[in-house]
């Protein structure tokens, strides 16, 4: 009959089993079009929904370009990862949902220097523009710096603290816009640093850094790498304590 270590160690890998399984993904090559507008703007719409929908993955560039108040975006939440870069331009939809996206690979990037894209996201003659880019799940891009020019209505992004996004190893290039339009409303209090998306506690910034884990120099008590590379690393104990005990019972 199995002791009281059996069952602790049976309960451990149980749990930690249950973050080694991961949902089947589904990956989309993506695009190169740049800001080039395919036939009509209501042409270029069905051609991304048909591109991006349901995709988990891009192995290529994410590109949202040309999407306007009356065009349903919701096919964008499902994206988790990009290879490439992320461009958003020529947009007057008030709000880019990505929510999900977590990392930006920067395999290749937009004027051969920016991960992160954001530009001419207003038009002055309708006086509408993106309000929004709620990239709350993102906490890494991997090559590649950033570039935010042109987006008269856009907010919060200013607060954003870049240098824990981006991997300053690689020198990336910041270029960003310095202060939000008059309409913006200020982060949550709760936010870390004052840094948010947009306004309400769940549009603060996520930081790879967690209270109790390594110390740095940059911060206190900050995690080596991401919360994806712990649970990577518990997947590969796992198996390891898992072969033990099976050889050993």
């Amino acid at each position: 009959m199995a002791g009281p270590t059996e069952f602790g160690l049976f309960f451990t890998l149980l749990l930690s089993w249950s973050f080694c399984a991961t949902p089947e993904k589904k990956v989309c090559q993506g695009a190169n079009n740049k800001l080039a507008l395919l036939g009509t703007v209501d042409d270029h719409y069905q051609i991304l929904v048909k591109m991006y929908s349901n995709c988990t993955v891009i192995l290529e560039n994410l590109e949202i370009t040309y999407m306007t108040e009356k065009h349903d975006l919701s096919f964008l939440r499902s994206i988790q990862e990009v290879g490439g870069y992320v461009l958003i331009g020529i947009n007057t939809a008030p709000r880019i949902p990505l929510e999900n996206l977590r990392i930006i690979r920067g395999h290749s990037l937009y004027d051969d220097k920016y991960a992160l894209t954001a530009l001419l996201n207003y038009n002055n003659s309708i006086g509408q523009g993106v309000n929004q880019l709620p990239l709350t799940s993102l906490t890494e891009i991997l090559k590649g710096g950033i570039k935010f020019a042109s987006n008269d209505h856009l907010c919060n992004v200013e607060t954003i603290q870049w240098t824990d996004i981006l991997n300053m190893k690689s020198q990336p290039k910041i270029k960003e816009e310095s202060n939000s339009a008059e309409h913006c409303k200020k982060c949550d209090r709760s936010c870390y640093n004052g840094s948010c998306w947009g306004p309400g506690p769940q549009n603060c910034q996520k930081s790879k850094c967690l209270l109790g884990l390594v110390p740095t120099k940059q911060n206190q008590f900050c995690l080596v790498g991401t919360a994806a590379t712990l649970i990577m690393f518990l997947c590969f104990v796992t198996r390891i304590y898992t072969s033990f005990w099976i050889q050993t019972t």
